[in-house]
């Protein structure tokens, strides 16, 4: 800066010459295509695997057009889930605003299924960042020389799904149903007969043994192990189990 053709120093003269003044800049506004949203723990992705019931946690970094990450929070992130198979379940996130440029989103979902994730700012998706490792975990922003580029892990839209599988069984949720034989309806004295035992957790998702890849199979109903005892007139009862052991003889004779 200058006066009267003069350069301004900092009233030490030109010796020992240095800026009165500081400039601060700041980012600009948010804009969504820059913005990444990636699984605040390394264990579970998020992002795109889960188990039912339990709370699935997504951080989001505010960006402006350069990369810079913002500082300040104010704005208005919508997480949504819908199921790929039914359109009409969806479920909305939590999104807490940590008032520096970071959002922390959650959500629970309790049926097991396969959904499509969108993560939007005014109506237009934000990057999403699957399997992101250190040193590009979370803090990444534009260094003041190179422009920023989003690491090849993030994508613009989600090409994989989010896969929620079944959690424990849960006996009193677990439910039983007739096969062609109508074993519980009806029997024919001296003919084998039966019925079928669906299992189930407790949310009421069948437990079909499916898992993902950091989400730990909890086993399937073949798995499941199941009492029944029928009582009849005069104390007559038959107890039965839907348990298999097989037995081997090593010895042949």
């Amino acid at each position: 800066m200058r006066t009267g053709g003069s350069v301004i120093y900092c009233r030490q003269g030109e010796k020992n010459k240095c800026s009165p003044f500081a400039l601060t800049v700041l980012p600009g506004r948010t804009v969504p295509s820059m913005c990444e949203g990636e699984s605040s723990l390394t264990s579970i992705d998020s992002v795109v695997e889960g188990r039912a019931g339990e709370t699935g946690i997504i951080h989001v970094q505010a960006k402006d057009a350069y990369g810079n990450n913002r500082k300040i929070g104010g704005d208005a992130f919508i997480l949504k889930l819908t199921s790929v198979t039914n359109k009409h379940i969806q479920y909305r996130g939590y999104v807490e605003d940590n008032s520096d440029g970071s959002y922390t989103l959650s959500y629970s979902i309790p049926t097991a299924g396969v959904y499509d994730v969108l993560i939007s700012l005014k109506k237009e998706s934000i990057k999403y960042c699957i399997g992101a490792f250190p040193p590009f975990l979370i803090d990444r922003a534009y260094d003041g020389t190179t422009v920023y580029s989003s690491p090849t892990f993030c994508k613009y839209s989600i090409q994989e799904k989010l896969h929620i599988v079944h959690h424990d069984l849960h006996t009193l949720s677990s439910t039983v149903v007739d096969d062609e034989h109508a074993g519980l309806s009806k029997a024919i004295t001296g003919l084998t007969n039966g019925f079928i035992i669906q299992a189930r957790d407790k949310f009421g998702n069948i437990r079909s043994g499916s898992k993902t890849k950091n989400v730990k199979n909890l086993g399937d109903g073949s798995s499941d192990s199941f009492l029944v005892r029928i009582n009849g007139p005069g104390g007559y009862s038959i107890v039965t189990s839907s348990s298999v052991q097989t037995i081997k003889c090593s010895d042949i004779y």
